[in-house]
This record gives C-alpha cells, sequence and structure tokens, in this order.
C-alpha cells in the first residue's frame, strides 16, 4: 500500500494485492469508507478494480458503490451483480444493510437501492427484490417486518399486471392499475 498526494491536494491510496500483479487506486469517499472497514486489514480486503465511472468499486470481500458509498456484499452482492448491479434492475445501493425478523420467525438481511430492495433469507438459500409499485406499497405496509413478513419469490407477470407473493399476502397489480392492493391471508 502507497499514498500519495496529488497536486491538487487529493489524497490517493495505491493497493497492490498479492495475488494480482496491478494495484488499484482508492481516493476521495471510496478511500473513506475503505478505510471504515479497516483498509486492505479490513473485512474488504484488497482492491480488485479501479472505480467505475459510475463510482462502484470492486473488492476481495465485497463492493463499495453508491452516494453515500455503500457496502455491498455477500449474498446480497451476488443477486445484485446478476441483476446488473448500479446500471441493472436495482440501481445504486441507498442503504446500509439491515436485519429483519418477520411474524413467520423468518430473519433475514435487507438493503434498499435506487429502484428497490434485495432481500436475503439465508434459511431458503434465496435473494428476492421487489420494485416499482408493488415494492413502495410493501414498504408502505411495513416491508418484511410488517403484518405481509418477507417475500417468497420475486414478482412475477400475471395477467397483463404483476405479482409479488410475501409470507402474509399477495401484493397482484392488475393490468393497468396504479397500485398493488394487499391481500392478506389468514394467519396459522
Amino acid at each position: 500500500v502507497q499514498e500519495m498526494t496529488t497536486t491538487n491536494g487529493v489524497r490517493v491510496v495505491l493497493a497492490l494485492p498479492d495475488r494480482v500483479a496491478q494495484a488499484y487506486a482508492l481516493s476521495g469517499s471510496l478511500l473513506a469508507r475503505y478505510e471504515d472497514f479497516g483498509g486492505p486489514a479490513g473485512m474488504l480486503g484488497y482492491p480488485l478494480s479501479d472505480a467505475s465511472s459510475r463510482g462502484r468499486q470492486n473488492f476481495e470481500n465485497g463492493v463499495l458503490a453508491g452516494a453515500p458509498v455503500r457496502l455491498v456484499s455477500g449474498a446480497l452482492l451476488t443477486r445484485w451483480q446478476a441483476l446488473g448491479l448500479e446500471t441493472g434492475t436495482a440501481g445504486s445501493p441507498v442503504s446500509e444493510v439491515a436485519s429483519f425478523f418477520t411474524f413467520a420467525a423468518t430473519s433475514g438481511m435487507q438493503q434498499a437501492f435506487a429502484a428497490g430492495s434485495l432481500y436475503s433469507l439465508p434459511s431458503a438459500n434465496r435473494v428476492y427484490i421487489t420494485t416499482g409499485a408493488i415494492h413502495q406499497k410493501y414498504v408502505q405496509l411495513g416491508g418484511p417486518g410488517g403484518r405481509l413478513g418477507a417475500p417468497t419469490h420475486d414478482d412475477l407477470a400475471v395477467g397483463g399486471g404483476r405479482l409479488q407473493d410475501v409470507e402474509g399476502s399477495a401484493l397482484p397489480v392488475a393490468a393497468g392499475a396504479a397500485e398493488p392492493s394487499a391481500e392478506e391471508s389468514p394467519r396459522q
């Protein structure tokens, strides 16, 4: 790791991972957040890329992205990558990871993104996404910690509309409707 200051007074750190023959630069808010996590000896490890044009930087054990900079890691990161990272379905991260516990005793992790949220359910070994009008209604009704519980799959196209099943309900959006309705199931 080598630290320098540019002629404009910007602090830059170059980090060279042992297993890669190239050093990667960190500066600004990405560097500050990286140092918050302990730098190369911390949970992120070494960088595996320079920052992208959209401000995302890959590390051995996660990604830093968004404004302000947020950490995305583990199963949430795997799903976010599959969705196209910050230019994909979810957009950039807008919150830190938070844990949740539902009325059905399901625990998991959630993270909000510009266009929706990802919900990791380790017991199901799955990560689900909610977006659009369904996401807005779901959050309005308390999200996974509310009376509806956690998503049980991604939303589906049904009869020209969309449907999101959750533990205690379904959130259908009829074709042409602006807002989903919540159809609560009786609790067992």
